[in-house]
């Protein structure tokens, strides 16, 4: 099996660059476009998955989105479904991505999976 095949689809993926003078998260200038599938649940009823962080806290959050990706990625990191033609329109408008953004994700957890033979991976983002 050979988990690339499956990420037909386009993320662009901002990684995560640390905090701003403000506190604000701040993510790296440079974006890229990554395979990705994904699974966006817009349902009434949240379902997904329960993240391990959360499980502490009183009211659990729930997962919306999973994208299996090709790549690794990083928590904290923000994922846009886009092809290569939205993202050199973003560049070419000085677009400096937020995580409140409409269209943009936050990861907030990610998992890796061996296939059947362990030779290679999936890669799954929760966000």
């Amino acid at each position: 099996m050979n988990p690339a095949k499956f990420c037909k689809q386009h993320a662009i993926y901002w990684a995560p660059a640390g905090k701003g003078p403000n506190g604000e998260d701040t993510y790296a200038s440079e974006a890229e476009v990554i395979g990705a599938r994904w699974d966006v649940d817009e349902g009434e009823k949240p379902t997904g998955v329960r993240l391990l962080s959360e499980f502490m806290m009183d009211e659990p959050v729930i997962g919306r989105t999973t994208v299996m990706v090709d790549q690794v990625v990083e928590v904290g990191g923000l994922l846009m479904q886009g092809e290569q033609e939205d993202l050199c329109d973003l560049v070419d408008e000085g677009y400096v991505p937020k995580a409140n953004d409409d269209g943009i994700f936050v990861i907030r957890q990610f998992l890796t999976n061996p296939t059947v033979s362990a030779k290679k991976f999936l890669y799954r983002a929760i966000c």
